[in-house]
């Protein structure tokens, strides 16, 4: 008989252990996969493998793709430590993007780089607000933040397309969706010149080291670890439920809603109704594969990264198409919940002879 039982504390080296193992699985997986598919699964294998890194441009493509999965992780982490489950993110993100896009048409769309901080701020409190919701709910109502947090992520997807078809729209656009391009001062600069390196990813390695600062070298990270283990211990920490699932809301809301304002000023430079990226549900992914440790989440979000870049390659050269490249990363993330439970329990073997007897009725 097999029974699990719960590991008291998973040390370091096990759960990088299930992390890598996670992603040994994925690459089998997609070798099975393709060769069903009628791919020769080594070479399709091989392009995804070396193609992210083979040059200057994907290697910039790659680290872009990963800023904002890597500060939405962030956020998200510090809430699923103390089980506050926001899935709400890609919703935080669209209103930080639509926060970030009101403070430039406010402003007149100024020609000073010294707006930018009043955009990346008002995406930030974009992003609070929407998860202020949740928050609300959850406190006054015990309505689950899991389920309010997911349904607003709709909520916000409308809003983005009627702001951009509607209230927004940009008359010269030839009918698009879309509102006007930001000032070139408004957009944050690229770091190194011809690639899509941007400033933006300086706020992100920043914002990284702070939470790991705080998580590894404060008594708020420490009693936020020990919430991990044990719902029970925040109330020892002196932690209010209020207050923890406050704090966890609006901190992933605050970072989800800063990362649409960077996606805005760096990548988009405008507002239209592809905004919509799946960042904050792929975030989720990132923060799991990290072990909702802040330099985890870093090389999580560097290799969520990489496997998009290798998805978009592997789609260019050997045809494959989007459902199956979608399967295929989308297999990651079971694969680390798959392996978490090897993090968490450890397998223990239960004769029969050591079963305890059920008194009879």
């Amino acid at each position: 008989m097999i029974r699990l039982v719960p590991r008291t504390r998973p040390s370091l080296l096990l759960q990088a252990g299930t992390s890598i193992l996670a992603v040994l699985l994925t690459l089998l997986f997609g070798m099975i996969m393709f060769a069903l598919l009628g791919n020769p699964p080594f070479e399709v294998l091989s392009v995804f493998l070396t193609s992210p890194l083979s040059s200057l441009f994907d290697i910039s493509d790659l680290l872009v793709k990963a800023g904002p999965l890597i500060l939405i992780a962030l956020g998200l982490a510090v809430g699923y430590r103390a089980n506050i489950w926001n899935i709400g993110a890609e919703g935080q993100f669209l209103l930080g993007s639509i926060f970030g896009m009101g403070a430039v048409l406010a402003l007149g769309n100024p020609a000073t780089i010294w707006a930018v901080p009043i955009v990346l701020i008002a995406g930030a409190v974009g992003g609070m607000l929407w998860a202020a919701i949740p928050a609300a709910l959850r406190t006054a109502f015990n309505a689950s933040e899991l389920l309010t947090s997911l349904m607003l992520v709709y909520v916000a997807q409308q809003l983005l397309y009627f702001m951009v078809n509607q209230v927004w729209k940009n008359p010269l656009s030839f009918g698009w969706p879309e509102t006007v391009e930001l000032n070139e001062a408004l957009q944050l600069p690229a770091l190194i010149d011809g690639t899509g390196i941007h400033a933006g990813l300086i706020i992100v390695v920043t914002i990284a080291a702070v939470l790991a600062i705080l998580t590894f070298r404060t008594t708020f990270g420490y009693r936020m670890r020990m919430a991990e283990l044990t719902p029970k211990a925040l109330r020892f920490a002196g932690f209010g439920e209020k207050a923890t699932i406050w704090i966890s809301l609006l901190l992933s809301g605050g970072l989800a809603g800063l990362a649409g304002a960077i996606e805005l000023s760096a990548t988009f430079e405008k507002l239209n109704d592809q905004f919509s990226l799946g960042y904050g549900f792929t975030a989720i992914i990132v923060a799991f594969l990290g072990r909702l440790n802040p330099i985890g989440i870093v090389l999580g979000g560097l290799l969520v990264g990489f496997t998009f870049v290798g998805g978009d390659w592997i789609r260019v050269s050997h045809g494959i198409n989007d459902a199956a490249a979608d399967v295929f990363q989308a297999s990651l993330l079971f694969f680390v919940l798959a392996c978490d439970l090897i993090t968490r329990y450890r397998v223990q073997w239960v004769g029969h002879g050591h079963q305890k007897r059920v008194p009879a009725e």
